[in-house]
């Protein structure tokens, strides 16, 4: 499904497919999957998933060919997050990388986490230079580039239908307005404002609430089984998304990782990682299983 979104989008860019209007929004309004939003963050787990590979997170380690299939996976899914000209996705990135390479520094391989950030500094910088120096139009290539820019109407816009879906949240401030804002006929992109303008006080109250307990738990996991944090890390991917782009009525994968991490089994704190135990034993007999269980290895 990347590689089928990568193809379609420098299909799209090189036949000048979204200069047409029907086109450009139908890529928008396709479904939940198969548009650029999709495909910006399919790019986002993608590099999550290659890294926790490569950098052993929670010193699991793979055969070197699943690590070589990492390293393509974490190129192709940088690549598909600028093709793919998605804010959201972006800013996933830019947000969760960092984290990921920080517990590669913490609970992984931290040679494997220096050298990959000298060998990623090295590439951009040289990739870079080389581009400019031949004058090459990578614009072409990257929607990212005018997509993020100051000057692009769509900036302009999500302002406009942050300020026309709040203002329809104030008119029908007990039960909401519309799924939709009612002079764009289109999502705000941003959830807790459309869950606001969408419910009321009531819906959107009880959504924020939802959000801080899958937020809270979600930082527990990451921080007491280190090896299953792309778990939480992949929820907060699509949760920053949802407060860029895409509306929560559609979107299926931020609800299915809420779900996820709000009914995963927590681990016990005094485990490093997630160790399934009978459930018939007791709290002792559960200490004595994971300490022969160390001594053995």
């Amino acid at each position: 499904m990347l590689a089928l979104g990568t193809c379609c989008g420098i299909s799209m860019r090189m036949t000048s497919a979204l200069q047409d209007t029907t086109t450009s929004r139908g890529r928008n309004m396709g479904n939940d999957i198969l548009n650029h939003i999709g495909y910006g963050h399919m790019g986002v787990t993608a590099m999550i998933l290659g890294l926790f590979v490569l950098l052993r997170i929670g010193n699991v380690r793979k055969p070197w060919y699943l690590r070589l299939l990492a390293a393509a996976t974490v190129c192709l899914g940088a690549f598909t997050i600028l093709a793919a000209a998605s804010r959201g996705a972006l800013v996933a990135a830019i947000v969760l990388i960092p984290v990921v390479m920080y517990l590669g520094l913490r609970r992984g391989s931290r040679s494997l986490t220096l050298g990959i950030c000298i060998v990623l500094g090295f590439v951009l910088t040289a990739t870079a230079a080389y581009l400019s120096r031949n004058g090459a139009d990578i614009g072409r290539s990257l929607g990212s580039i005018s997509a993020y820019s100051a000057a692009n109407n769509s900036v302009w816009a999500r302002q406009n239908l942050y300020r026309d879906a709040w203002h329809d949240y104030l008119q029908h401030p007990w039960l909401g307005s519309s799924i939709v804002e009612k002079n764009s006929l289109f999502y705000p992109h941003n959830a807790i404002i459309e869950a606001f303008m969408a419910t009321g006080t009531f819906g959107g109250t009880a959504f924020v609430l939802l959000i801080l307990i899958a937020i809270s738990r979600a930082i527990r996991l990451a921080l007491r089984d280190p090896a299953m944090a792309w778990v939480p890390i992949c929820f907060f991917q699509h949760l920053i998304g949802v407060m860029f782009s895409g509306g929560i009525w559609g979107n299926t994968v931020m609800w299915g990782m809420t779900a996820i991490v709000l009914g995963v089994e927590m681990p016990e704190q005094h485990l490093v990682r997630n160790v399934f135990l009978p459930q018939e034993k007791s709290r002792d007999e559960k200490h004595t299983y994971y300490d022969s269980a160390i001594q053995s290895s």
